[in-house]
């Protein structure tokens, strides 16, 4: 009877330690995915500002009154094994692995990368606001980012800014091909890069190019490092200066929101009419609107937000259009493809309430 009773606790041990080890597992091993789901629908009136001292301020999240515009985000973040298998189930989650996102970088040079395409993407919103309301502005260089890094052993990660290149100033591409061109391939060239608020000197071989030395050269000559100019837009009219502060918030699907939140403050009126309008998109400096990804994710967010109206770039429509019906919202979904239809959709939106 003992050595059965022995036998029997041995294998109840046996099986509440696997049990042990197996909810380990699930619940607090490291994990290679990561949870896409709906993050905020933010208000751009805090982002974007006017004036000859404006500094947008870090966005504020929370209930929203009328008439306002909404950028909308996706959530991503890291899981363990048992969000992943529960992701499968739920309609507003998904689960993807980190390598498909992060594509090789680190967590933190993946959103220092985000970071720098923001800024660019802001710079375009703002230069395609100036434009649509015929604003006189100049572009002047102020800076030269590595927004991504196919080698890293050439020393350069994404976020760093390039300040000096053989002891000359760098404020923009033009500057950096300048010095190249008094070089060779297989010479080493001096960078000073600004990282974390620091400056590093860095001693690089500059590769071979073909060719003239563009900007597409320029990043083989510093073995595949992706440059990234950042221009200020300095309007004629100090007053209309305008200022975008996203806060940690990265990447470029908010510059149709800013956009349309900049242009609102440069013209008369209202373009909200009153109402919440949620959106998403790229643009360019000459208002092209440009599809993104996550638009699913992006219309649960604006209609959780209370939007009234959900501004989809051409190429996402069908998606948003069917997402907006499948969770039975009330939201109009309207399809753009430049700032110009986005603004006539705005105009109708009034017209419709008055």
């Amino acid at each position: 009877m003992r050595e059965r009773l022995k036998h029997i606790d041995f294998k109840t041990i046996a099986l509440v330690a696997a049990t042990a080890v197996f909810m380990w597992f699930l619940l607090f091993a490291p994990s290679p995915y990561v949870i896409y789901e709906p993050g905020i629908a933010a208000g751009t009136g805090s982002m974007v500002t006017m004036g000859p001292e404006s500094n947008a301020e870090i966005p504020v999240t929370g209930s929203l009154e009328s008439g306002a515009f909404l950028m909308t985000t996706v959530k991503l973040s890291d899981t363990n094994y048992w969000g992943a298998i529960r992701s499968n189930w739920l309609r507003d989650a998904k689960a993807l692995s980190k390598t498909s996102i992060l594509k090789g970088y680190t967590d933190e040079q993946y959103q220092q990368r985000m970071n720098v395409i923001m800024h660019g993407s802001q710079n375009d919103a703002i230069e395609a606001a100036y434009r649509f309301a015929h604003v006189p502005y100049r572009s002047v260089p102020a800076g030269v980012m590595v927004s991504g890094s196919s080698r890293s052993e050439n020393g350069l990660l994404p976020g760093d800014s390039i300040v000096k290149a053989e002891a000359e100033e760098v404020a923009g591409l033009d500057d950096l091909a300048t010095v190249w061109r008094t070089k060779q391939a297989g010479d080493q060239v001096q960078l000073t890069v600004l990282r974390n608020q620091s400056e590093l000197n860095l001693t690089m071989k500059l590769e071979a190019y073909n060719g003239s030395l563009t900007k597409e050269r320029l990043s083989l000559a510093l073995g595949g490092a992706q440059l990234s100019e950042y221009r200020e837009l300095e309007p004629i009219d100090g007053n209309l200066a305008l200022s975008i502060n996203a806060g940690e918030i990265g990447g470029p699907s908010a510059g149709l929101m800013f956009t349309l939140q900049a242009l609102d403050l440069l013209t008369d009126g209202d373009l909200t009419g009153g109402q919440i309008i949620a959106g998403t998109g790229t643009i360019d400096p000459t208002g092209k609107v440009g599809e993104i990804g996550g638009i699913g994710y992006k219309i649960v967010a604006a209609h959780e937000a209370g939007a009234k109206l959900f501004l989809a770039p051409a190429g996402n429509y069908e998606e948003a259009a069917k997402k907006a019906k499948r969770i039975r919202s009330s939201m109009q979904v309207v399809r753009v493809s430049t700032l110009k239809e986005a603004v006539v959709a705005l105009e109708a939106v009034q017209s419709a309430k008055s």
